[in-house]
């Protein structure tokens, strides 16, 4: 999909009707996908607004044309009463009313509704109730008669008649078995072409955020518990009542997606040159041509790691590659090689335990307080960073700004006025190209532990929301501040590190502890609780947040572009073997079972950006304590800046660099 820079939008078609009369089933069928809303036989299943773009082209591909199409909730116009004898109905119908609301919201900013019915139940007094509601608001709707499944049903739709429509308002499909589907979708392609000569440019409130005004550079997921806050905080990012919100844990039941834009100033032109110019060696050519540029361009650094490489390993079986004249047909070698590394070594978890069993059985010579000092180091940041002008940035309840009066000015006034500083810069250096780049950000259903996990629907609702932590880039986790962090919590937080995901916290609800943490005493014990029940997370970023009232948004939108730049950037060859020498003679390690060697490496490399993944070539391949890997990381996070991330770390002996450096001298 592109961005669509022009003042023409797109046309915006919703799916209104009943509770369980498929309106999810023909959303999956017109976005051609089936599975993105969860369907079920089961009223009350769709409960948030769900947006997609849709392409429409049967009348030729030179005619294609988008449509932003709107699935909701079961619609009842009139309120029902909440009063049940059981808990279960008052929850659903406490659910139905406010799905109504959203059902509210998407008729008044359609072009056109597709009222969808049951020709099974016929014509019910609700449908009625439905029709002449759309009809109160001047909107122009067909009736699509649903579950129309085999011929025996000729005829039945001619009772929906009834409800007042034309004959051409009407059509009879059945989305479960996909018929009727192409007379549909004919007829929308005509209503759109018909539509966009219109030019209509006004932008409806409720297609913000559906899609990208930017480019696109990074995916971003909402995970967490239920009742959490992560719809709340989607609402806010994206600047409008997107998904649905309440005080019921569980209410998200799909994932619900948005846009949202951040400026990156700058930054935004660093990326487009990182996406151009990000010549990561993920191949053996690419390795090698590397290699060969450090060689010549660092020559202090390449011979001081091969001397004490060499020393170490008393020069048995190894080759001085100083000697190698034909590394200047290193030059020539192209792109198109065997990959370096399988996808499983390229996926493999980054996230280490600190719980290692060999974590005491080591010797790293230099230090024996290194996790200490780490311990240290977080705590003071992090009373620094969570409690940070905390007084400053409260605000009196007539301050506090609503998501449903979004002022998109007022959101972005720090980024607008940084923009406005760089205007006279631009003249003078024109940048071709936008400052402002899109994020696509995914709400998702709360997790809850497996054993408390009841019916097909929130199994859905799980699978889901774990997919989307393999499908993002970088996971917001939102915790409840009040609550603190579960064994739940910490689980989920350990998937997405093992996945390779950057990960922010965000600590919301922190406006409700303002009474418990009077003094820094208090301050710091509850940091405490916090650092041992996620002794591992020391390097993300731990962001203070009220979701419902707006603040501390900007800190961590900072967080997300410095998350994003780390996540595009790639680290020079020369500058990251410099460092690693430094990192491991500060504080070397005797391998166990090596006869007293030290681990030395001979080069290393970068094989990918996100998350950041190192192949280090050195005289050990296998034995090297987890706790020393965490050290190496630690080093390489710091000199790097390499925050909010994993870091992934794959050996190779140097012999094996030597048998690859003779490989590609034979093919050339």
């Amino acid at each position: 999909m592109t961005v669509n820079n022009e003042n023409k939008r797109s046309m915006v078609i919703s799916l209104i009707g009943r509770p369980n009369v498929g309106k999810s089933t023909l959303f999956n069928r017109l976005m051609r996908k089936g599975h993105k809303a969860i369907t079920y036989d089961e009223p009350g299943v769709t409960r948030d607004r769900h947006y997609g773009i849709a392409s429409f082209d049967i009348l030729g591909e030179e005619n294609a044309r988008d449509a932003i199409l709107v699935d909701t909730g079961g619609f009842y116009p009139t309120r029902i009463d909440e009063k049940a004898a059981k808990k279960k109905d008052q929850v659903a119908n406490k659910f139905f009313n406010i799905m109504t609301e959203q059902a509210k919201i998407a008729i008044d900013e359609s072009d056109l509704i597709l009222f969808v019915v049951d020709v099974r139940e016929g014509v019910l007094p609700f449908d009625n109730s439905i029709a002449d509601y759309i009809r109160s608001k001047g909107k122009n709707f067909w009736l699509i008669v649903n579950k129309f499944d085999s011929d025996k049903q000729e005829g039945d739709e001619l009772e929906f008649y009834a409800l007042g429509i034309d004959e051409h308002q009407l059509l009879t499909v059945s989305a479960e078995h996909a018929l009727g589907l192409n007379e549909l979708r004919k007829r929308i392609h005509e209503e759109l072409l018909v539509f966009e000569k219109l030019s209509i440019s006004s932008s409806p409130n409720l297609s913000r955020g559906v899609t990208p005004r930017e480019n696109v550079v990074g995916k971003v997921a909402l995970i967490g518990a239920p009742n959490a806050g992560k719809s709340t905080l989607l609402n806010q990012l994206v600047g409008s009542e997107r998904a649905l919100v309440s005080d019921i844990p569980g209410t998200t039941v799909d994932p619900i997606e948005g846009f949202f834009d951040l400026f990156f100033g700058e930054l935004a032109e660093k990326l487009d040159y990182a996406k151009i110019n990000n010549e990561i060696a993920k191949t053996d050519g690419l390795l090698l041509k590397q290699y060969e540029e450090f060689r010549r361009n660092n020559t202090d650094v390449f011979e001081q790691m091969m001397k004490n490489y060499l020393l170490e390993e008393e020069a048995v079986g190894e080759k001085n590659l100083d000697n190698y004249d034909e590394y200047e047909g290193l030059d020539m070698i192209g792109e198109s090689d065997e990959f370096l590394l399988t996808d499983d070594e390229m996926n493999e978890s980054g996230h280490i335990s600190l719980d290692n069993p060999e974590y005491e059985e080591i010797e790293i010579v230099g230090s024996k307080n290194l996790q200490k000092d780490l311990d240290e180091e977080w705590e003071e940041e992090m009373l620094e960073t969570v409690f940070f002008d905390e007084n400053e940035e409260e605000m009196d309840e007539d301050e506090i700004p609503n998501s449903i009066d979004y002022d998109e000015e007022t959101e972005f006034q720090d980024e607008l006025k940084l923009a406005e500083s760089m205007v006279e810069k631009q003249a003078k250096e024109p940048y071709q190209g936008s400052y402002w780049r899109s994020v696509h950000l995914i709400d998702t259903a709360g997790i809850r532990r497996q054993k408390s996990v009841e019916g097909f629907i929130e199994e859905q609702s799980v699978y889901r929301s774990l997919r989307c932590i393999t499908e993002s880039d970088i996971v917001i986790y939102m915790i409840d501040a009040t609550v603190g962090i579960s064994h739940q919590d910490r689980r989920l937080l350990d998937i997405a590190l093992e996945k390779g995901k950057s990960v922010i916290v965000g600590l919301n609800k922190i406006d409700l502890l303002k009474e418990k943490l009077v003094d820094e005493k208090a301050k710091k014990a509850w940091l405490q609780d916090l650092r041992d029940s996620i002794p591992w997370l020391y390097y993300c970023d731990l962001i203070p947040l009220s979701a419902k009232h707006g603040k501390y948004i900007s800190r961590l939108k900072d967080s997300l572009k410095k998350t994003i730049m780390i996540r595009k950037t790639s680290i020079p060859t020369g500058h990251l073997n410099r460092a690693l020498l430094d990192i491991i003679e500060n504080h070397p390690i005797v391998l166990k079972q090596s006869g007293g060697k030290r681990l030395k490496v001979k080069y290393a490399s970068m094989v990918r950006s996100d998350p950041p993944t190192f192949i280090l070539f050195s005289n050990r391949s296998r034995g090297i304590p987890e706790n020393y890997k965490s050290y190496l990381k630690n080093g390489l996070r710091k000199e790097f800046g390499l925050d909010n991330t994993p870091i992934h770390l794959v050996f190779r002996t140097g012999e094996d660099l030597t048998k690859r450096l003779q490989k590609r001298m034979k093919q050339i």
